[in-house]
């Protein structure tokens, strides 16, 4: 019997089905790799949370690192080193307080579900583009995309907090962002870009009433010690225990909703814990803290 081959009509309701099962499972493959980038990050966020205690423990004070606050020399983006140096402020922390002290590997400051995380070298060079602005691909500007860091506690900025124009702080009129960060934060990185007194970032701002941390008059910057947050009782930690599971030190940047994919972001707490927070949920993965994050740029 000779065998009959495939006809064109067959071959086309095989790769109909063939399509449709790939339509199918792309979706799926896409979800499984951001599960296993938002493990990375998470193992990512414990190892820079370990660090920045120890930071604290040896520091005289028990502060926490600053965020990234330095004069900086810059390079082009082909490499080239220039005679140019910049005063930067960027919302991470700056890589040079924990490695290699504390921490060994510098591939831990990059997120490894950016794109870029690849192909990166292990160097923070301060890489600009042709305006001037620092390059979010490369070197410190890939550290400053994959993990959000302020060194202070906030922890009055939940989706409901009160707004103001984020051009208090010299961001745009267009854009509003919780209370606490538009009259606090704000102000003080723009005092410290004009200024270039990276000391500022290592002091407690005061606020109007009820936006400080626990509601007072002073956001506080991130310490070691239970004093910090209310607990005056040594022999009584469960109250500091659960203050410190609530307060946020490092994230991941905040992530929309788009495309089928849930928004959101890692966060690391004081107490090392780290949790998937869905946008907009709960503090800081809230529409003001992105549209702050966005006034920086």
């Amino acid at each position: 019997m000779r065998n009959r081959g495939i006809s064109l009509l067959e071959l086309l309701v095989i790769l109909t089905i063939l399509g449709l099962f790939i339509v199918i499972l792309l979706p799926a493959l896409a979800h499984a790799k951001e599960f296993v980038s938002r493990n990375e990050c998470a193992a990512n966020l414990k190892q820079l949370g370990v660090a920045a205690s120890m930071f604290a423990r040896e520091h005289p004070q028990g502060n926490y690192p600053t965020l990234y606050a330095a004069d900086t020399p810059l390079i082009t983006e082909s490499g080239a080193r220039t005679d140019t140096e910049r005063f930067l402020v960027v919302p991470c922390l700056n890589p040079a307080d924990l490695h290699p002290e504390y921490i060994a590997n510098t591939r831990a400051f990059v997120c490894p579900g950016l794109p870029q995380s690849a192909s990166f070298d292990g160097n923070f060079d301060a890489v600009v583009d042709d305006e001037g602005h620092l390059a979010e691909k490369r070197g410190l500007g890939l550290a400053a995309q994959s993990y959000m860091y302020l060194g202070w506690n906030l922890d009055q900025i939940a989706e409901k907090t009160s707004r103001e124009s984020s051009d208090l702080f010299g961001g745009s009129d267009v854009l509003s962002v919780p209370a606490p960060l538009a009259l606090g934060i704000g102000p003080v990185l723009d005092e410290m870009k004009r200024t270039e007194d990276p000391t500022l970032a290592d002091k407690d701002i005061p606020v109007p009433e009820g936006m400080g941390t626990r509601g007072t008059t002073t956001i506080h910057r991130l310490r070691e010690g239970m004093e910090r947050y209310g607990v005056t009782d040594i022999n009584n930690t469960a109250p500091s225990a659960k203050a410190e599971a609530a307060i946020w030190v490092l994230s991941d940047r905040v992530s929309v909703p788009q495309d089928g994919f849930v928004g959101g972001a890692n966060v690391l707490f004081k107490d090392g814990h780290v949790e998937f927070v869905v946008y907009p949920e709960k503090n800081p993965v809230t529409p003001g803290m992105a549209h702050f994050l966005d006034s920086l740029q």
